[in-house]
């Protein structure tokens, strides 16, 4: 009790502090309104609503509503779709998780939740120090007096091409913090490791400013979470803030999605770069000579904009802004296959367009070329301003990527595969960007060959089909929703209901189904059957799922074999091995041939082959075969050919077709020493070298060696070498166990190879081995079991033995706390570890405290390592196996 009562406290102090950015929305929620006319929205500003998106109301129509304005919804027959019921709850749990894992923040850890003001500022000096060409810059500070910083990476230089990033010109826009530090970041790592960033970094000076509007963020993630723009007063007015984004000198104020009331979310300031933060900005823009793109990154709406966003009007450069625009947007789509769209203007009517923003100000002011992200999701209902913490590695791997082709189209160099044997080979790439590709079965260049159950023609080839139902309950389609049976994806694109039938092969076990969720996902229904109408799954949108999982699956169940699979439960038979040219299955060679089928021929081995006919006008259908290999002549009267042998092979078989003129065949082969071996005409069938060599085991080494055997017939049999484990354990306390059942299991022997720094080892009951009292207490180990262990010195602990299948061992737990085993060879969830178990569970923790705490839902430990042991504490005892390696 005096342990977890400290840990309630801190829960508490972490709720009590995090709900203050939540209180402005208590009692609301966040809709989506299927159609919002001018008269629904003018009777909603009455009760105070904010639109999530200030670009469109009626094409992206998120709102957050209080209860009276959802009530007038309901009284109105307005049809809407509540998206987050509770949204102060929302906010408060993300506020919650964020503070439980903040002190993660090595590697790609740090980039699991939204950092703070001071945490990006703390990782940017990281980064600045980790990389001799970055650069910490500091732009200016912000009305309250914050430090406007970023990073710079340049090689050195003068008037070298240059390409500008920056996020959070919107303060409630957290996840462009996280992408812009995450290229940064990037880059970093990247320009040490990789020689095409390192061409790149080399040509073009990068500049990344993650927070353009500190102010504005920090009182986000203290007083009010959708907090959007500055905080900077307004003379004569009570309300606080410009908005950034509509700052800009590019159309200012010209009415595109704007305001002149302080009081609006859209307020273009008393006058271009009236606010402290652009003005800042812009300054430090200016100095940089040679300026040639600029991102402005923001979400949501999984968009690529490119200028102008206040005119549909085209640029004189028009023709390389849809050419870069698109080149990144198919970049950003490629990276997790999440669905982004490129546009300028309004985007064909998709959006309204925007006075004033900084991305048309690079362009007509610096002549850059300015672009737009905004980054995923694509609505208020995969999350909105508040993108899952899961995501937002993903959400900064597709920015990664969409930047880097800014990058590279400022280089100015043409990038693509430079491998000549790559389907994909581009003659004039002059820098490889790993992107070679091989041809698929189908002879698809990078494809994944046929989708199961089909040929390459897209033929079904079991006979059995899946027919599918799809029904959208508003009758326009599923508006982005798409089914995925096996990895093949179908939708219904308009109207109530559409039909599809898929190839289907039963013996193949389970079939995974994915619906991803769309704009309306409450709309979408469906249903899977067979071919006599047989149900066999149904659902809506989003939906993970599988059916035909009690199938057992044939196939090859040798982990060790090249055609191993992992779902087959039956062997078949079928298991291979790899030859020696790398083919699964193969016979190797052909004999006198190496793998690529050059002739290695060794003295005496070359066969000379003379192939004559008597009219003179070829064989006409004649061919003489080889072990295997075909020879024939075409025209004239005679022709010759060599191939290779091996004579300890023994017989070679030799057959001639017999074509359409026979009579007129003769032929003759013989040895290098021109000793004929063999001779005749068509037809014929025959074979010569037909002594056979003793064959058996040529390995002095093994057991059953045969000293008269001149052929080894892979008959070898050797003495066992037993399986093995090497634990790396630290100096001080840690926690081992291993899936090696020991050849000698007493814990001294065990132990034996790091006698020299154990001090102590115990088990779970405390009972104790002290190598310096040569006292063993604890007998022989048990594979079930974790051990405590302190050294002196970190060590590599080896286990040799037999390797357990974890699949086949029972883990034995008590009521209380139990020191345990992790017996798979590989890392594993600990959740999926775990799963017959979790409901017994009070808490698991590693030797040096870190916890999953299933009440929580918290997972500070991840996944089970390979050689550590752990402690559980269960409400009961139980029995269970782990899952198989």
């Amino acid at each position: 009790m005096k342990r977890i009562l400290p840990l309630i406290l801190m829960f508490s102090c972490i709720l009590a502090h995090a709900q203050n950015n939540s209180l402005p929305y208590e009692n609301t929620s966040v809709v989506k309104i299927k159609s919002l006319t001018p008269e629904i929205e003018s009777a909603l500003n009455a009760f105070d609503v904010n639109y999530l998106s200030c670009r469109s109301h009626a094409c992206v129509p998120d709102v957050i509503v209080n209860k009276e304005a959802k009530n007038w919804l309901k009284d109105n027959g307005v049809s809407y779709e509540t998206l987050v019921e509770d949204l102060k709850e929302k906010i408060d749990r993300e506020n919650q998780y964020m503070n439980l894992m903040r002190s993660q923040r090595d590697g790609e850890a740090w980039y699991t939740i939204y950092r703070t003001y001071d945490e990006v500022q703390d990782k940017l000096e990281e980064i600045a120090s980790s990389n001799s060409i970055a650069t910490l810059i500091n732009l200016g500070s912000s009305y309250e007096n914050r430090a406007i910083r970023g990073i710079k990476f340049s090689t050195g230089g003068n008037n070298k091409p240059a390409v500008f990033f920056n996020g959070c010109q919107h303060a409630r826009e957290w996840v462009t913090v996280m992408a812009t530090t995450y290229l940064a970041d990037q880059l970093s790592q990247n320009y040490t490791a990789d020689s095409f960033i390192q061409n790149l970094l080399n040509i073009v000076d990068v500049y990344i400013i993650p927070i353009v509007n500190p102010d504005g963020y920090v009182y986000s993630h203290t007083t009010d979470r959708y907090w959007r723009k500055n905080r900077q007063p307004n003379p004569g007015s009570s309300y606080i803030g410009t908005d950034l984004n509509r700052n800009w000198d590019a159309d200012w104020n010209g009415g595109q999605s704007t305001s002149t009331s302080p009081s609006s979310d859209v307020y273009v300031g008393s006058s271009p770069f009236s606010a402290y933060e652009a003005n800042v900005v812009k300054n430090y823009m200016q100095s940089i000579p040679n300026l040639r793109g600029h991102l402005d990154i923001h979400s949501y709406s999984a968009l690529v904009l490119g200028p102008w966003g206040y005119s549909n009007s085209q640029t004189p450069d028009h023709a390389e802004v849809v050419s870069l625009g698109n080149a990144m947007n198919d970049a950003i789509t490629n990276t997790n296959g999440y669905p982004f769209t490129f546009g300028t203007g309004d985007a064909n009517g998709a959006l309204y367009l925007a006075s004033g923003t900084m991305p048309d100000w690079t362009y007509d002011g610096l002549g850059a070329l300015g672009y737009t992200y905004e980054l995923r999701p694509n609505s208020a209902s995969g999350g909105g301003f508040e993108l899952p913490e899961s995501q937002i590695l993903d959400a900064c791997e597709e920015n990664y990527n969409g930047a880097m082709e800014m990058i590279i189209w400022a280089a100015d160099i043409q990038s693509g595969c430079t491998d000549p044997s790559a389907c994909n080979y581009n003659s004039n790439a002059t820098v490889d960007d790993g992107s070679c590709a091989q041809i698929d079965e189908c002879g698809d260049c990078g494809g994944n060959g046929p989708a199961p159950g089909y040929d390459c023609d897209g033929n079904c080839l079991t006979g059995e089909t899946l027919n599918i139902s799809m029904l959208d309950s508003y009758g326009d389609g599923w508006n982005g929703s798409n089914l995925v049976v096996n990895g093949i994806s179908v939708t219904l694109n308009t109207g109530s209901s559409g039909s599809e039938v898929l190839c289907f092969d039963s013996s193949e076990g389970c079939v995974e189904v994915n619906v991803s969720e769309g704009s309306w996902p409450a709309e979408v229904s469906w249903t899977i059957s067979d071919a006599s109408g047989q149900e066999l799954l149904s659902g809506g949108a989003p939906f993970t799922g599988e059916f035909n999982c009690d199938v057992q699956v044939s196939g090859c169940t040798d982990p060790s074999a090249c055609n191993y699979n992992a779902s087959a439960e039956l062997d078949d038979g079928s298991c291979a091995e790899l030859d020696e040219c790398g083919d699964c299955g193969g016979d190797g060679p052909l004999p006198g041939y190496d793998c690529d089928g050059n002739i290695e021929c060794g003295s005496g081995a070359l066969l000379s082959i003379e192939m004559i006919d008597s009219y003179g006008d070829g064989w006409n259908g004649t061919d003489l075969i080889i072990n295997g290999e075909s020879f024939t002549f075409e025209t004239g009267d005679n022709a010759s050919a060599s191939l290779c042998y091996d004579p300890s092979q023994g017989c070679v078989s030799v057959t001639a077709t017999e074509g359409s003129y026979p009579t007129e065949v003769s032929w003759t082969i013989s040895d290098a020493s021109d000793q004929e071996l063999i001779s005749g005409g068509a037809p014929f069938t025959g074979e010569f070298n037909c002594v056979e060599p003793v064959s058996g085991c040529t390995n002095p080494d093994a057991l059953n060696y045969n000293a008269d055997a001149e052929v080894d017939d892979g008959s070898c049999e050797f003495t066992p070498v037993p399986d093995s484990q090497t634990i790396d354990l630290p100096e001080g306390w840690y926690t081992f166990s291993t899936y090696i059942e020991p050849i000698n299991p007493s814990m001294d022997v065990v132990l034996a190879p790091v006698y020299n720094s154990l001090i102590i080892a115990k088990d779970g009951q405390g009972l104790a081995y002290l190598p310096n009292f040569d006292f063993n207490g604890i007998g022989d180990l048990n594979n079930g079991k974790g051990y405590l262990i302190k050294l002196s010195d970190a060590s590599d602990l080896t286990i040799s033995g037999t390797k357990l299948l974890p699949q086949d061992y029972q883990m034995e737990f008590n009521v209380g706390w139990n020191m345990f085993s992790y017996l798979r060879d590989s890392s594993g969830n600990l959740e999926q570890m775990l799963a017959p178990i979790l409901n017994e569970i009070i808490i698991v923790k590693t030797f040096d405290g870190t916890a999953y705490l299933p009440e929580w839902n918290y997972n500070g430990i991840g996944d089970f390592i390979p050689g550590e042991g752990y402690q559980a504490k269960l409400t009961s005892s139980v029995t269970f196996y782990y899952p198989g390696n």
